[in-house]
């Protein structure tokens, strides 16, 4: 069991793509400066992202000395367990080609959840990337 979690942990790449990068700045631009900092303060701290099942969850970790850790300093809020902070969906030339949830595992940003296989982003293509904040996220920070 222990080898299986210490090769889940060693598998994945040290940065987010650009999809990810884009969702989350998108993510960003959508909170209040001091939310907003603390999501980038998470973001950079990240060292280790996961791509599951084709690439449809993307796990978020920060490893420090061999442990992955939340840092209290990075929370959006103090709800513990899993909650949706936003939904997203892009757009390309007015039709919808991907959309999903982000969340926060103790207040803290930890994986981007596509409602399908995400397809190859092109960095060149006109994509819209249309942001809500759950409503759930914007009632408990009030």
């Amino acid at each position: 069991m222990l080898k299986k979690l210490i090769s889940l942990f060693k598998k994945g790449d040290k940065s987010l793509n650009n999809l990810e990068s884009n969702i989350l700045n998108s993510v960003v631009f959508k909170l209040s400066k001091d939310l907003a900092n603390t999501l980038n303060d998470r973001l950079r701290s990240i060292n280790l992202v996961q791509r599951i099942n084709d690439g449809q969850e993307v796990n978020c970790y920060e490893i420090y000395q061999g442990s992955p850790i939340l840092r209290t300093e990075q929370r959006l809020t103090d709800i513990k367990g899993e909650i949706v902070l936003a939904t997203f969906t892009l757009i390309r030339n007015d039709v919808t080609f991907l959309s999903g949830k982000v969340w926060l595992v103790d207040g803290v940003f930890f994986s981007l959840e596509y409602d399908t296989l995400p397809v190859k982003f092109i960095d060149n293509d006109e994509v819209n990337i249309e942001v809500n904040i759950s409503d759930y996220f914007l009632n408990i920070i009030q």
